[in-house]
């Protein structure tokens, strides 16, 4: 007995002692569920290939008992592993530059420029046309033998475009007309690019008329131009604006988007819940993948009209897998919750939270393994 008490402890003293500090860290970094995204980044993925690959040789030498040529080949798989990781910071970095960038074209007060240029533009035609009319009466006077006209720029706007005070007055109080009708279906929100027009000419009208107390047919037809552009406003912010008195309805709003997801995807994927509605997409990515099919971009098409409708829900994107390895998984479904948010970000004008998520392999909706590939969106409210 004391003979295999002796030979046991030999062995424990022979095998392979605790693992080296650099390995158990190595190891620790590729568990991260990070470590998914990390070997998504282009160019990534062969030096993640090559840190695993030094991992298992570290391990090999480990169980050989050489715990030197182990830490070097766990450190060469460190090394190689936050190269890797420096690439996926790089990749990120340039998509938030991006979005930044994007963020400041949408937000550039071109509106105003624009609309400027275009009464500047206007006003430039108007002369135009009005000297090749005087040009045309010119000829047609002097064929008929008529008295030469004196060619004076100032007389012939005067006698040819000047137009009662009274009557353009007229005109302006329909313009403010139109503006108050607009104004009670919140245009100036709903149809924000139409109703800065009509507003930016009447500005321009009330200034040049305050500043020569001289009206022309030029300004005449910019008036009538303001009260066609406000009722233009007025006609296309009436869906929005009943879509904005349903907002102040919560449990109402609700109820709307359930009937609305239901038409749209089937009864089948859509899940009630406290204060949130879930929409389901089974079978949305192949085994192992987390690129956007066309399968699943032809369902976030249908998507992209129902997030922007509902702008005032928050929204989480959740990946799941089939049943696996626990912890690639869990980084899998990360990064195919994220490109299902990106894609939604990028194809819509959603202002309210679009956030994301991965679950991994927990709640295994289907007995069919391929179909917990799945995404799931969660809408919620403040009731």
């Amino acid at each position: 007995m004391k003979y295999y008490l002796v030979l046991f402890a030999f062995l424990i003293a022979c095998g392979p002692g605790q693992k080296g500090t650099r390995l158990q860290e190595l190891e620790r970094m590729l568990q991260d569920p990070d470590a998914a995204l990390v070997k998504q980044a282009p160019g990534g993925k062969r030096i993640y290939q090559d840190a695993r690959k030094f991992r298992r040789l570290s391990l090999e030498s480990w169980d050989a008992g050489n715990m030197s040529r182990s830490e070097e080949y766990a450190l060469l798989g460190w090394l190689k592993y936050r190269t890797a990781v420096a690439i996926y910071e790089q990749y990120q970095a340039k998509d938030r530059l991006e979005e930044a960038n994007a963020k400041v074209l949408a937000s550039n007060p071109e509106i105003a420029s624009v609309n400027n240029e275009e009464i500047k533009l206007s006003a430039e035609i108007t002369r135009l046309e009005d000297r090749v009319s005087f040009l045309k009466r010119q000829k047609a006077a002097k064929n008929t033998g008529a008295r030469k006209m004196v060619i004076n720029t100032k007389q012939i706007k005067s006698e040819s475009d000047s137009q009662s005070l009274s009557v353009f007055n007229q005109e302006l109080r329909k313009v403010e007309a139109a503006r108050v009708k607009a104004d009670k279906v919140n245009a100036k929100v709903h149809q924000s690019q139409m109703y800065a027009k009509a507003n930016n000419l009447l500005k321009s009208l009330h200034a040049e008329v305050s500043r020569n107390n001289n009206v022309t047919s030029a300004m005449m037809r910019r008036a009538k131009h303001a009260t066609a552009y406000f009722e233009n406003a007025t006609r296309d912010s009436q869906s929005g604006y009943k879509e904005e008195l349903s907002k102040q309805d919560p449990v109402k709003r609700q109820r709307t988007l359930i009937n609305v997801l239901t038409t749209l995807f089937g009864e089948s994927k859509v899940a009630v819940e406290a204060n949130a509605v879930r929409l389901i997409f089974p079978s949305s990515f192949v085994s192992g993948g987390a690129s956007i099919n066309t399968v699943l971009e032809a369902q976030l098409k249908k998507l992209i009209a129902v997030v922007e409708r509902f702008d005032d829900f928050s929204i989480n994107v959740e990946g799941f897998t089939e049943k696996g390895d626990p912890t690639d998984n869990l980084g899998l479904s990360q990064l195919r919750a994220r490109r299902v948010k990106e894609y939604l970000k990028s194809n819509t004008k959603k202002k309210g939270m679009l956030n994301y998520s991965g679950r991994g392999q927990e709640n295994l909706r289907y007995s069919i393994s391929v179909e917990n590939n799945r995404v799931e969106f969660v809408f919620s409210h403040s009731l």
